[in-house]
């Protein structure tokens, strides 16, 4: 402990020297006396240089923020939106994920337009560690303040917001306020939050079950809020299965539900719970190993362990209910059939953010002396942002490095002429169909019809970029496409460009359809 304190004096000298601050409890006094806005604008600036800058640079892709922008479109008009985007025959976007969140943002659309979910994200994450820092507030502004530090600087904060839009980073945002509902007794206020919660996406629902009994948990003594999260566990369970197994089979093309991708617990959500009655260890292994038996997915599910850990995670022991809380959190990442769950990327950590936060801190607060207090903020402050800075550099899994290094000039650039492709863009009428290739399509979504390329359907442009991005092609298979188009009579070549490609339907052609 005392080599841990000195490098912590160590670190802050030279920072202290600055401002005339004796020592490293005046400096970290200094740095809280600032308060939460300038931490607020700060985050809020880093979030937008990675967020808005990707979108700008074309690091969007049609899935997840081009579907989601074009069913803004459809929902402001009073629509449905189709799937076609991405699918080749029709089907109701709800049935793939029942996100009300989407109807509800879509008039913001307007105003921000391609911008809109991107902007929505980053306000969200900013009000969640709001809400955080007021549930400690009113015992300690110190804790309050480096809780709200913790959960911007958090890992899964930072890839969430490098990767597209998702509408569970918006309702994980939310829960740091029904923690604080509960906390200052303010039972209509939690279940008002609560439901705003479930209506993001139906596995919202299945986590709130857990959090809900959490809840009870913590306020067993209160006999009116145990009550509260005792309704609020049961509301959950019937939202999820309603919602799952009835509302969305039946607008589903097939029938049922679409997401159930965890064939090791078996071929359902029946036999999957059953499975982990039945066989505990096995399940509890299954959380550490790779049981895809693919030699190169090794250590994605330890280094998401190993980022937990140095984030924090190993005090919510001295207090397992939060544990029990992120059950299926980590169910849903480690049981899947898709290594991309696994890992430290992408969307797929957000939900750890607010029980983390809530929980390591309610444990540094109670717990521990005011020495014990700075050591342990010290351990957990450290190691939250060294392993933020290692997934923006150095890392098993691998993840688009340019979309997240915000401290790198290669992250404000691309390999092509950016402004051409825009100038390009103005030559397609805003009404038109467009078959667009992945990370063009969220500039177009916000129109009637556009579909990720080489799905074309009714589309009378099609866009391309023949320098990047072919998902969900192989580069060969993208440039038999090309080749297929460009010897077709019914397209014509109005722009070509090594940076983008643009054929628009011959009339003759649109005429006989």
């Amino acid at each position: 402990m005392g080599i841990l304190l000195r490098i912590k004096e160590e670190s802050t000298k030279e920072l202290s020297s600055m401002f005339g601050i004796r020592n490293s409890q005046q400096f970290q006094k200094y740095i809280v006396s600032l308060g939460r806005l300038p931490l607020l604008i700060f985050f809020g600036l880093i979030y937008s240089l990675i967020s808005l800058v990707n979108h700008y640079l074309f690091r969007t892709y049609a899935l997840d923020l081009g579907l989601y922008t074009q069913a803004l479109y459809d929902y402001r008009v009073g629509e449905f939106n189709d799937s076609l985007c991405f699918k080749e025959e029709a089907e109701n976007l709800l049935a793939d994920h029942f996100d009300l969140y989407l109807p509800l943002f879509s008039p913001l659309s307007w105003l921000l337009g391609t911008y809109t979910l991107l902007i929505v994200q980053i306000s969200a994450l900013l009000f969640g560690a709001l809400g955080v820092y007021r549930f400690f507030q009113e015992e300690s502004r110190s804790i309050a303040f480096w809780s709200m530090f913790w959960f911007l600087s958090f890992y899964g904060v930072f890839a969430a917001v490098s990767f597209d839009y998702h509408s569970n980073v918006v309702a994980s945002c939310v829960v740091p306020w029904i923690f604080l509902a509960f906390k200052n007794g303010k039972a209509w206020r939690a279940f008002f939050l609560f439901s705003f919660f479930l209506i993001a996406k139906e596995n919202m629902a299945l986590w709130g079950f857990f959090l809900a009994i959490g809840w009870m948990w913590i306020n067993w003594s209160n006999r009116r809020l145990r009550f509260l999260a005792m309704v609020l566990a049961a509301y959950s369970l019937v939202y999820f299965g309603s919602i799952t197994f009835g509302v969305m089979a039946s607008l589903s093309n097939s029938g049922g539900y679409h997401h159930f991708h965890y064939t090791v617990l078996g071929e359902g959500p029946v036999e999957a719970l059953k499975f982990l009655l039945l066989n505990p260890i096995e399940g509890l292994r299954l959380l550490f190993v790779n049981h895809l038996n693919e030699p190169g997915f090794d250590g994605f599910k330890g280094e998401l362990h190993l980022f937990l850990l140095a984030s924090g995670i190993w005090l919510l022991f001295r207090k397992p209910v939060y544990l029990f809380m992120l059950i299926p959190i980590f169910a849903q990442k480690l049981f899947h059939d898709n290594v991309s769950m696994w890992g430290i990327g992408s969307q797929y950590s957000i939900e750890f953010a607010p029980v983390l936060a809530i929980g390591i801190f309610t444990i540094i607060q109670k717990n521990a002396t005011q020495k014990g207090q700075r050591i342990l903020l010290f351990l957990v402050l450290a190691g939250t942002v060294m392993v933020t800075v290692k997934s923006m550099d150095n890392t098993k899994m691998w993840t688009n490095k340019e979309r997240i290094r915000v401290y790198s000039p290669i992250h404000y650039s691309r390999e092509f002429n950016v402004m051409r492709i825009y100038t390009e863009l103005n030559l397609i009428p805003p009404s038109a169909a467009v078959s667009a290739q992945t990370s063009l399509l969220p500039h177009l979504a916000l129109r009637e019809e556009v579909y990720q390329f080489p799905l074309i359907h009714n589309a009378t442009y099609i866009v391309l970029l023949p320098l990047v991005d072919y998902y969900p092609l192989s580069q060969v298979e993208w440039q038999e496409q090309l080749k297929a188009i460009q010897h077709s009579e019914q397209w014509e070549l109005i722009s070509d460009f090594p940076e983008i490609v643009i054929f628009r339907k011959r009339a003759d052609h649109n005429s006989n359809e």
